[in-house]
């Protein structure tokens, strides 16, 4: 099997193909029995015979521009203060000894020095479909301000602490981002995307989970996996189906679209925008102006900002403001009551209405003038509205403050 120690080298998040496939292989194999892995074509067992090789060589003080196209294999890329280096391995396994040195030997990495740029790419043999398995490392140091274009099939990738523009093509293997002060553009697909501490990020992944913390700006998208994001210095937009999106303490404008999960927000400082279908919306400690739809799920919504609006089809909406300074509250829905909570000293105006369910008003409705405008319009549900006591108010206000 994959030595630990090479598998592990770096604190590299092993992708889910290699981790996966050698616990199982391990575990079939102490049952005394046999199993073959048929990826993209190639069918293995990592059983057999096994041959390795490494390669290792320098890169120019002048290169900036990093291009790598891989599969079968980790690529890991790292700043350095000292020389620019790269060094490669790669492990074989077959039935015969000497087919896996041939199948070694002859599966080779390329590279390529330009005008201060250099590329690899690895290059396996026709017919390494009669390997029982393959697996290799690529590990380049580089000076912190180059650029790098990494594409990987069947393995993992991490890219740390690099200060050019970055981008990602990467299938069946996870995706690990960190300290990258330029452009971010990473698109994964059947692996994790993890990324923390980026400028500007552009992220994509299908069926995996994507995490990302600390951004200056970031734009998502995400499917059949759930995608969490924390602290975002500016704007941020996700876009996901089939997978929940959590999201907390972002200070720019924020916009979710999900359908078929659950969207939930915590400490968004600015405007807050979320379309969701056939899942729960739960907004928690707005500050900013919120507008959400919904459809097929309930909405809670607890906001300190002074305007919300909310549509909402087949799900109950659960409004809590305790903003002194409310100007606006909209409410529209169909197929389910409203509850909306509010400090008990606002002066508001009232326009309740329930079709076919009760209204249940706790404030006085004759308020005009500069008063708040509360629209709650229900169809098929209730409409009720409650007090929030002065020294709850008071008391949200001073947890703000510290």
């Amino acid at each position: 099997m994959v030595n630990e120690a090479q598998r592990t080298a770096g604190g590299l998040p092993r992708s889910n193909w290699t981790v996966g496939l050698m616990g199982t292989l391990a575990l079939v194999a102490a049952a005394g029995c046999g199993v073959r892995l048929v990826v993209g074509g190639f069918s293995f067992d990592f059983q057999g015979a096994t041959a390795e090789r490494s390669d290792a060589g320098d890169i120019h003080p002048a290169v900036r521009d990093i291009d790598v196209d891989y599969q079968f294999g980790d690529v890991v890329i790292r700043p350095t203060d000292g020389p620019a280096r790269w060094s490669w391995s790669v492990k074989c396994w077959a039935d015969d000894p000497d087919v896996a040195q041939r199948f070694a030997d002859q599966t080779k990495l390329e590279t390529t020095a330009g005008d201060g740029s250099q590329s690899w790419k690895l290059v396996m043999p026709e017919d390494a479909k009669e390997l029982r398995g393959i697996q290799s490392r690529l590990e380049l140091l580089l000076p912190e301000d180059c650029a790098a274009r990494v594409a990987n099939r069947h393995g993992g990738c991490e890219i740390e602490g690099i200060g050019g523009d970055v981008v990602v093509e990467s299938r069946h293997g996870d995706v690990a981002l960190s300290r990258l002060a330029g452009k971010v553009e990473s698109r994964n697909a059947h692996g994790a995307t993890r990324a923390t501490d980026l400028g500007e990020a552009v992220l994509q992944n299908e069926h995996g989970e994507l995490t990302l913390e600390d951004a200056g700006s970031a734009r998502i998208e995400g499917a059949h996996g759930r995608t969490t994001v924390v602290r975002v210095a500016g704007p941020l937009h996700i876009e996901s189906r089939h997978g929940d999106i959590d999201v907390r303490e972002i200070d720019g404008r924020t916009e979710l679209r999900n359908a078929h999960a659950a969207i939930r927000t915590e400490q968004i400082r600015d405007d807050l925008v979320i379309a969701n279908e056939f899942g729960e919306v739960r907004v928690t400690e707005a500050s900013g102006a919120v507008r959400v739809e919904n459809r097929h799920g309930a909405t809670t919504i607890d906001s300190r900002g002074d305007r919300i609006e909310c549509r909402s089809e087949h799900g109950g909406v659960k409004v809590v403001s305790l903003a002194p300074d409310l100007k606006e509250l909209r409410v529209v829905n169909r197929h389910g009551s409203i509850d909306a909570t509010l400090p008990e000293t606002l002066q508001a105006q009232f326009r309740l209405s329930a079709r076919h369910g009760e209204v249940d008003n706790a404030f006085n409705e004759g308020v005009e003038g500069q008063a708040a405008v509360v629209s709650l319009d229900a169809e098929f549900g209730a409409v009720r509205v409650h007090k929030a006591p002065a020294a709850e108010v008071a008391s949200e206000q001073f947890s703000d403050g510290l």
